[in-house]
């Protein structure tokens, strides 16, 4: 499941840092989330033992990359001009 949930999160880390509806560092903040997932799941196939470790050291950025940009989204939203200014 965390594998998917890290493959999800990193075509949206990239959209949420190239586009200017949402600020930069909520992008980071996904792109950091998607690769805790996948070095979580990488480490239940290659090292088991150690999975429960990396997945409870790893939760504090799983939830800085999906609650932050949640709490963007609900909180601020998307900027009313961005889609007037173009792409660079």
């Amino acid at each position: 499941m965390s594998a998917y949930s890290g493959l999800w999160l990193l075509p949206l880390g990239l959209l949420v840092y190239k586009s200017r509806f949402i600020p930069r560092l909520v992008g980071v903040f996904v792109l950091v989330a998607a690769s805790a997932y996948l070095v979580s799941a990488a480490t239940a196939f290659v090292f088991p033992v150690y999975h429960r470790f990396v997945f409870w050291g790893a939760a504090p950025l799983y939830g800085l990359g999906e609650i932050g940009i949640i709490g963007w989204l609900l909180i601020k939203g998307a900027k009313d001009g961005a889609l007037d200014e173009p792409a660079s």
